[in-house]
């Protein structure tokens, strides 16, 4: 079985536990999204760093009115 790749899922400047392979970005979301509601309307960034898949969420200004 191939060993599962590094990832890094990062929220806020801060890094998250990854889950585990078996979790997209979405599904990272969904989890964290209890933690941190302000989650449910960031904005998702997937790239690659050195080898490594970087997950993050952005956090969406918004306005309101």
């Amino acid at each position: 079985m191939p060993e599962a790749k590094k990832r890094i899922i990062k929220f806020k400047g801060k890094e998250l536990p990854d889950p585990g392979p078996n979790f997209d970005a979405e599904a990272i979301r969904n989890l964290y999204k209890g933690q941190f509601p302000e989650l449910a309307a960031a904005k998702i960034e997937v790239r690659e760093q050195d080898g490594v898949e970087v997950i993050e969420f952005v956090h969406q200004v918004g306005t309101k009115g």
